[in-house]
């Protein structure tokens, strides 16, 4: 009885450690999609300045001419 009582322990215990490691899996694949989707944001803040900053410097470029 001890015995199947510790092999069924054992194996909770293997479940209950897979399962932890699964979470950490998804875990760390969450933390990357979102590590991209700031960089899509950024890249787009950055492309923004760049187009407002063209647009700026041509009305410049226009009032001084």
């Amino acid at each position: 009885m001890e015995i199947n009582a510790a092999a069924g322990q054992t194996q909770s215990i293997l479940e209950s450690e897979l399962k932890a490691e699964q979470a950490r899996e998804m875990y760390g694949v969450k933390l990357i999609k979102m590590a991209q989707e700031s960089e899509e944001v950024v890249g787009n803040l950055i492309q923004d300045t760049v187009e407002i900053s063209n647009e700026a410097m041509q009305k410049f470029m226009a009032e001084r001419a």
